[in-house]
């Protein structure tokens, strides 16, 4: 699951997941695990480590959902993290997903990444800033972001798109997409590729 994210100019990336579980099952798998974390939950596992000399965190929590037999997960990637050096005892987000992936087939996540472009290197696809006439929004003078939106041919939503530019040297990337995949290190990196393909149709070098 280790990616050097900053070629990418990624920031950070988000799955959130949920999904029926037997409960028998999901303690046989991590309640030894959860014991030795102090009990309680959200299970958590971390990996750091560096890529382009930039510190990357991968931080995996797991769940139930209230009563029901239903658990979350949630795997966070974040650039350029604060995070320490985890404790030997807390395992890799990989080891969480190897156990998730013998309960269940595939995930169906809600994915927001997060990226950075300097606007001295790299164009949006879009025209921004962009003028706004007299007569068009009453006290704005420019639109300096919007938000795309990608739909299928019966009208569903594949992923959304924000372009903002936050100062004049910056230009940011929201991307948001569901995505169902296995539950394996794999899958999450297929998954990756796929979001950062779609980046690379909204930026291009200068």
């Amino acid at each position: 699951m280790r990616r050097n994210l900053v070629k990418d100019r990624v920031d950070s990336i988000l799955f959130i997941g949920e999904f029926s579980v037997n409960l028998s099952d999901f303690r046989s798998e991590f309640d030894e695990y959860r014991e030795t974390m102090g009990g309680d939950y959200p299970i958590v596992y971390v990996d750091i480590y560096s890529r382009s000399k930039v510190k990357h965190s991968i931080v995996l929590m797991l769940s139930m959902v209230g009563e029901t037999e239903n658990a979350a997960v949630q795997i966070q990637y974040d650039v350029r993290s604060a995070l320490p050096t985890p404790p030997k005892a807390i395992l890799r987000p990989e080891n969480a997903l190897d156990k998730i992936a013998r309960l269940v087939k595939e995930i169906d996540y809600r994915t927001r990444t997060t990226f950075s472009y300097p606007s001295e290197f790299f164009n949006p696809s879009l025209p921004i800033p962009i003028k706004l006439g007299s007569n068009q929004i009453s006290s704005y003078d420019e639109i300096w972001g919007m938000r795309l939106v990608k739909t299928s041919e019966d009208g569903q939503r594949m992923y959304s798109v924000i372009v903002d530019m936050p100062t004049e040297e910056e230009i940011d990337l929201t991307i948001t997409m569901p995505i169902i995949c296995k539950p394996q290190p794999s899958e999450i990196m297929t998954a990756l590729d796929s979001i950062i393909s779609i980046s690379n149709l909204f930026m291009t070098s200068k």
